[in-house]
């Protein structure tokens, strides 16, 4: 059986009772040091940390594990319990929905085990309206000039409708590709739009929390790996938020 595993945004501290069986009774243990990161950015932390509280061997599961050799882990899973570990909610990333497709393609039974994620979590921490929020934006290491002008159109194009938006910074330390909100604030100064706007860094959600405003193009007050949440237009309840759980000054604001 295939079971994906949502581990939650707390690292150890948030793993389930239900995942903590899982993983016992699984034959094979992998986690996702892909896709997402516990909020310390401690990958090496968090897999010993699971294997002492489950007492299993842990692998870490690169790109390589998780999509080139997908196929293998869903064979395995044909007789055996395979357990695929993941920082957040198993599901977020399509790398995760693909094994799954694939699994039910291959007759293999699977189960899902859900997860808090920083989508929607990081906004509506800040006091953002739920029903606010665009869907999420990737913007990658290094872009190209192609991929940076589609980036920052989504974005542009989300704060116009007066959707809130979420941008996840990429984070693949395996690679060396680590985008932190200095850089990230850099790149999308370049952006028609996008300079002198509000942006808050979010920085170990679910851990040890902390949160940067500032305004892009203006540097960034952090060079931790992190996400960033640029609000569009704010209700006044949302301003009230920020003012209370951010700091932000009375004449800051989404646009």
């Amino acid at each position: 059986m295939l079971y994906l595993v949502g581990l939650g945004l707390g690292g150890i501290a948030s793993l389930s009772l239900e995942a903590k069986r899982i993983i016992e009774r699984s034959k094979i243990v992998l986690l996702d040091v892909y896709t997402s990161l516990p909020p310390d950015g401690d990958v090496e932390g968090l897999r010993r940390a699971l294997e002492g509280s489950t007492g299993k061997r842990v692998q870490p599961a690169d790109r390589g594990t998780l999509e080139d050799l997908a196929e293998e882990v869903v064979e395995r899973a044909q007789s055996e319990d395979v357990a695929v570990l993941v920082v957040g909610d198993p599901l977020v990333a399509t790398t995760h929905a693909s094994l799954l497709v694939l699994a039910a393609r291959r007759g293999v039974r699977y189960r899902v085990v859900y997860g808090a994620s920083v989508f929607p979590a990081a906004a509506v921490r800040l006091g953002l309206h739920a029903y606010k929020l665009a869907p999420p934006v990737t913007l990658p290491y290094a872009p190209g000039e192609d991929v940076l002008k589609g980036v920052c159109g989504k974005i542009i194009k989300f704060l116009d409708l007066g959707l809130h938006c979420t941008v996840l910074l990429e984070q693949t330390p395996s690679e060396g590709r680590v985008l932190v909100p200095y850089e990230a604030s850099r790149l999308l100064a370049g952006c028609d739009g996008l300079r002198g706007r509000l942006a808050i860094a979010v920085v170990s959600l679910g851990g040890e929390e902390r949160f940067h405003p500032f305004r892009i193009g203006e540097g960034a007050p952090t060079q931790i790996p992190s996400l960033l949440v640029i609000p569009s237009v704010l209700h006044f309840s949302e301003r009230e938020a920020l003012e209370a759980l951010v700091g932000l000054s009375q004449e800051g604001g989404g646009d």
